[in-house]
């Protein structure tokens, strides 16, 4: 007899398009989807056409809640904020240069500016959150996860060493990669809900 947990598949979304960082009165976590953003979480929700879902989980950031709305109101289901699927922070305080650090950040995962997060705290922190999801679901089948590209990239990387910066670099906004939680760990599965 086998006892091993049924397959339980996770779509982790980077979200959609937000309003330019810097916007004067928005405070940079409390940036909302740009109008290309909401038009495309509206495609996002198209996408899921057919795939069941059993619960969807968020960032509290407002960009990452919106990306997933238009997907919970088409289920009527609530979204949960996790708090730990906060975007990772790479220092407390705006740095003109913040690329070389995040750079250098993807380099050596025990490094941030003073304050910040490093890679391999934030990693740890969103690999515990899946580790959480996974221990809800007992029973398998599938939840979107909303979440922040940086984040995400790390996640991705705790199960395949050849995710970095350029990967990074390259993701799209919105963004759907699929987790698979077999009975040996997380595998990703693809880059596309419905592959």
């Amino acid at each position: 007899m086998n006892s091993a947990r049924p397959h339980l598949t996770v779509y982790l979304i980077r979200h959609a398009e937000p309003v330019r960082s810097g916007t004067i009165g928005v405070e940079e976590n409390e940036r909302s989807l740009s109008e290309r953003g909401l038009v495309d979480a509206i495609r996002l929700a198209d996408e899921f056409d057919g795939i069941s879902l059993d619960a969807l989980y968020s960032s509290p950031y407002r960009r990452a809640r919106q990306t997933i709305d238009p997907l919970a109101k088409r289920r009527a289901r609530a979204i949960e904020t996790i708090l730990d699927l906060r975007e990772r922070m790479l220092s407390p305080k705006p740095l003109a240069d913040w690329r070389t650090h995040l750079m250098r950040s993807w380099a050596d995962f025990d490094y941030a500016p003073e304050g910040g997060e490093t890679s391999r705290i934030a990693q740890r922190r969103v690999v515990t959150v899946l580790e959480q999801i996974e221990a809800r679901h007992t029973a398998g089948g599938a939840v979107a996860v909303a979440s922040h590209g940086t984040l995400i990239a790390l996640a991705l990387k705790a199960f395949d060493a050849r995710v970095n910066f350029n990967f990074w670099e390259a993701m799209k906004m919105p963004a759907v990669f699929r987790l698979v939680r077999e009975p040996g760990g997380w595998r990703i599965a693809t880059d596309s809900p419905g592959r």
